[in-house]
């Protein structure tokens, strides 16, 4: 049996054969922005209400978290950087009998490995009878899977969609979120 040479056309049909095979994606880009209100409206649902706060090897404090306000947004003059989002956390001690106003601000990251945005309290110093204590440390991150899988109930199939967070973008008003969003093809399942 003796191959023919490879045509023009052979090539164009080899490679629209392949195309028919291979399904295609449909992808599209989303933005989503929290204001200061919707952010605290969301946020203090999300953190413990209180937290132990180890001060020697023995003995710990219990640190009761009253309310989280978010007052406004500090973007990073770094080109590479999303800023801070500024807080007032009001805390209670009542083994001291202490009530305090702090404020804590949030660093946003994007933690790779696990694909989680996380919200980290930075220097929430504690005045306490005795020192001042930094809490931050001690004060669990926010987090949010920042990669997802969502079904959308279709008339004759469901749709699934995956979102990825590709960037944060923080302005003095507004905390911008851009995803890019595939639908998965069936195959793909």
């Amino acid at each position: 049996m003796k191959l023919g040479k490879i045509t023009r056309f052979g090539v164009r049909a080899a490679w629209t054969a392949l195309a028919l095979l291979v399904p295609t994606v449909a992808s599209a880009g989303v933005s989503v922005g929290f204001d200061v209100k919707t952010l605290n409206e969301v946020l203090p649902a999300m953190l413990k209400t209180t937290i132990s706060v180890p001060i020697t090897d023995s003995r710990s404090i219990a640190v009761e978290i009253a309310e989280l306000r978010i007052d406004g947004f500090a973007p990073s003059a770094e080109p590479d950087g999303t800023g801070h989002i500024l807080t007032h956390l009001q805390v209670k001690v009542p083994q001291f009998g202490l009530s305090a106003t702090l404020e804590p601000r949030l660093s946003l990251n994007i933690t790779d490995k696990a694909r989680i945005l996380e919200l980290r309290f930075e220097r929430a110093e504690l005045p306490l009878p005795i020192a001042t204590l930094d809490i931050a440390g001690f004060l669990p991150p926010i987090r949010f899977p920042a990669d997802s899988l969502y079904t959308l109930d279709g008339l004759r199939d469901d749709v699934l969609l995956r979102s990825r967070l590709t960037e944060v973008k923080m302005g003095r008003q507004i905390l911008r979120f851009e995803f890019k969003v595939d639908v998965v093809p069936a195959a793909g399942r």
